[in-house]
């Protein structure tokens, strides 16, 4: 672990946005921190969002059986309750996504915000009545924000559908063959347009959450699209580092990335299928 950071910056996002590949790429850099998602805490429950969360207000019988879970032990080594209270967890996740030269990184979805709020109104010297922003402010030094949306709202509701169903947010390329194997012989993916178009929804929600949040604070964020920066990765990985006040080493390499696309042919039947059934929804007047 390293010391606390004296600059700091937050990747705003949503689900199935590439944040994991971003956040492998800046990590990768060594001096832009080491961006995660340390902050999935729900303010009604105080726990990860599970599938259920994701589909509020669905028919019951899409809603896949939470049994099938199998990778909730990623959300554990982001605990908050194993610590005695949110301000040690704090400053343990600021040591963690620290590097030596002092900038900290961490991703958080909008769902978060208000438990992660929570959790800083909590500290003593916090004013429980003082802004999102400000609790922010004074939790992450010199913070500058980094805003990235997917613009295929489609495609990443889609991908967001079938990672609820088998509960498999990252698959590593050097793994990623084994894994589709596993995959042929685990739960059976299913279509459904109530679910896509639902996630859809609230992926849309989501995005518009953080802009109104953009605009009510005055802040200016560094706005990148999933669609943009996977065709120039080294250019987004530049651009935040500009924007944090980090300047990236000329011709300074960050290796390949491990983590590897998981859309497949599944994937684009299910958009072609979706936009099918979409045009058929009779027009609300």
């Amino acid at each position: 672990m390293n010391g606390q950071p004296s600059n700091s910056y937050l990747i705003c996002t949503t689900p199935r946005s590439g944040s994991t590949l971003l956040c492998e790429l800046l990590t990768k850099t060594g001096i832009a921190g080491r961006p995660d998602e340390y902050f999935q805490q729900l303010r009604s429950t105080g726990m990860p969002m599970t599938p259920r969360d994701y589909l509020a207000g669905v028919a019951a019988d899409i809603i896949p059986p939470e049994d099938r879970i199998g990778e909730l032990e990623q959300h554990n080594l982001f605990d908050p309750h194993r610590f005695c209270d949110f301000a040690e967890y704090l400053n343990w996740v600021r040591q963690t996504a620290t590097t030596s030269n002092g900038v900290m990184g961490a991703k958080i979805m909008w769902p978060y915000i208000a438990g992660l709020v929570d959790g800083l109104s909590t500290i003593p010297g916090n004013d429980p009545a003082m802004s999102p922003h400000d609790l922010l402010q004074k939790a992450f030094p010199r913070l500058r924000y980094v805003w990235l949306r997917r613009m295929d709202k489609v495609r990443q509701a889609v991908s967001l559908w079938r990672a609820i169903q088998t509960w498999h947010w990252r698959t590593d390329a050097a793994t990623a063959s084994e894994q589709a194997r596993a995959h042929d012989t685990g739960p059976r993916l299913r279509y459904s347009f109530e679910a896509i178009d639902h996630l859809r929804r609230q992926l849309i929600a989501s995005d518009r959450a953080w802009e109104i949040y953009f605009e009510g604070t005055g802040i200016q964020p560094l706005t990148l699209t999933y669609e943009e920066f996977t065709q120039d990765l080294h250019d987004a990985v530049t651009r935040i580092l500009g924007h944090v006040g980090v300047r990236y080493p000329a011709g300074a390499q960050y290796g390949e990335p491990c983590t590897a696309r998981q859309a497949d042919d599944t994937s684009e039947r299910w958009v072609s299928e979706f936009r099918g059934d979409f045009a058929h929804v009779p027009a609300v007047s």
